[in-house]
């Protein structure tokens, strides 16, 4: 595998104009999970692009584009009976607070990660749609072309304890479609607790 640069622009041929784009995930924004990030971040270094502003968060599944009049966007769109269907579903899994567990790093072609692992991440993942492919906390997205080797060699060593994350929400985000490092904006939450939903 060989990592990939990922291009720092505005993807308006697939927004069409929807400003925002949503996603199912897991808030694990702490200082803990942050000083992890960075610290792998830190070792990767100029592999990366110079600024990534996305607080550490869990996708569970990708929703879609935000839609708005006169867009004209090409990929899906989520509106609101959207989120309520899947609102009924993520009830009806009746799952209660748990926690979750950051690990050891990994990577895909474009975007390093810190393992994430929890029983219940199986299931909020398998009754949404678009499921994230393998649960993480992104570390970063490269900005450039590399041999795997490369990353490999700038995280020998890096073998911290795994961090628990007590996690009692399962949130919709936000993030502008025109920012592929902007920051996520939490749109409502569903409460593990209560079932109730805040947003």
């Amino acid at each position: 595998m060989r990592l990939l640069p990922n291009l720092d622009r505005d993807f308006s041929e697939w927004h069409g104009g929807c400003s925002s784009a949503l996603v199912w995930a897991l808030d694990v924004d702490t200082a803990e999970v942050r000083a992890r990030v960075g610290e792998a971040a830190g070792r990767l270094d100029d592999l990366l692009l110079s600024r990534y502003l996305r607080q550490p968060h869990i996708t569970l599944a990708f929703a879609g584009l935000r839609p708005e009049p006169g867009a004209t966007p090409a990929g899906a769109v989520y509106g609101e009976h959207d989120t309520r269907r899947d609102l009924a579903a993520l009830r009806a899994l009746g799952i209660a607070p748990f926690r979750v567990t950051v690990g050891g790093w990994g990577t895909f072609p474009m975007a390093p990660y810190l393992d994430a692992s929890a029983d219940a991440l199986s299931p909020l993942r398998a009754v949404l749609p678009a499921p994230s492919r393998h649960p993480h906390v992104t570390v970063g997205l490269y900005a450039v072309e590399a041999e795997l080797s490369e990353a490999e060699a700038r995280m020998t060593g890096f073998a911290p304890p795994p961090l628990e994350v007590a996690v009692d929400t399962v949130c919709l985000m936000s993030y502008a479609t025109d920012d592929i490092a902007g920051p996520l904006t939490t749109i409502g939450r569903l409460s593990l607790c209560d079932g109730t939903w805040t947003g």
